[in-house]
């Protein structure tokens, strides 16, 4: 009797090993493409693990792929839809996934340094401390993503967008952002040190503690930002839009901010109506808003240069 029991077992065993075996390798069959798996399906396929360097998944069906702990170093996913794919600890070093969406994906722990992410979706992404130093994400969507301390530093954001996105403490130093959208965004304690903003909207953003040395923010649109303790030392503010900011204690020593506008009366009609950010703004939140630009108690010296409309004013450098 017992050995008729432990024989059962036995069986039973084996069976379950059958049955798990056999669903790992339905899962991987759709593999078989690579490395070619241009249009594939591959939709909700286990994949995590395996070695996909330099694969072709140009246009595949990802959604809900589980590719935790792959390599993807090289591959090419231009076009893929990876909504809500678990990413996790993968390798996606130089990979190219430009206009791909990765909406809802899983991205904690990957590696992306030197990706290409140009014109790709990752609306309400985690990017918390993943590594995108040197990527290209020109044109990207990130609205309402969360970078916590991300890498990014010399990463080509250009005209990128990160409205409401949690940036906190992110490194961004020399990072490329001229032409993007942060309105809303959240930057404190950020270290942004000769990144370039030049006509960025920075409109509602959180600069709380942020660093800013040598950023350039030529032209750029902060109305109503915080900036509060910010360290903007020898920034270029040359033509930034500064109505309504808030730049308490703000670090302003041999910084330039000739031709900014601080003054509500510099208003121009489409600085408030350009930003979808400030069109959803109610008339009681506006009025709140335009304000003068508050510089109580900045730091500066005999190197800042402040706006003709300052000059006059005790602001002025002796």
């Amino acid at each position: 009797m017992v050995r008729v029991i432990i024989w059962r077992s036995i069986i039973l065993a084996i069976g379950v090993i059958a049955v798990l075996l056999g669903g790992r390798y339905w899962a991987t069959q759709s593999i078989k493409c690579a490395p070619d798996c241009i249009g594939a399906n591959l939709r909700s396929r286990d994949l995590a693990e395996l070695d996909l360097h330099r694969a072709v998944f140009v246009e595949a069906d990802l959604r809900g792929a589980d590719l935790r702990s792959s390599n993807l170093r090289g591959a090419d996913l231009s076009g893929a839809n990876l909504e809500r794919a678990n990413l996790r600890n993968a390798n996606l070093t130089q990979a190219k996934l430009i206009g791909a969406n990765l909406t809802h994906a899983h991205l904690v722990g990957a590696t992306l340094s030197g990706a290409d992410l140009r014109g790709s979706t990752l609306t309400q992404v985690d990017l918390t401390r993943v590594d995108l130093t040197e990527a290209q994400l020109s044109g990207a969507t990130l609205d309402k993503a969360i970078l916590v301390e991300a890498n990014l530093q010399e990463a080509h954001l250009e005209g990128i967008e990160f409205v409401a996105a949690d940036l906190t403490g992110a490194n961004l130093n020399q990072a490329r952002l001229n032409g993007a959208s942060l309105s809303s965004a959240d930057l404190s304690g950020a270290s942004l040190i000769q990144a370039d903003l030049s006509g960025a909207w920075l409109n509602l953003s959180k600069l709380t503690g942020a660093n800013l040395t040598d950023a350039s923010l030529a032209g750029a649109s902060m109305f109503g930002a915080l900036s509060s303790a910010a360290i903007m030392h020898r920034c270029n503010l040359v033509g930034a839009l500064l109505v309504g900011s808030r730049l308490h204690g703000v670090d302003l020593r041999a910084a330039n901010l000739e031709s900014a506008r601080v003054k509500v009366e510099e208003l121009e009609p489409d600085d408030l109506t350009a930003d979808p950010i400030l069109v959803q703004l109610n008339e009681i939140q506006t009025d709140e808003l335009t304000q003068d630009a508050n510089f109580n108690g900045v730091r500066y010296d005999k190197q800042t240069k402040w706006p003709d409309t300052l000059k006059s004013s005790r602001l002025a450098p002796n």
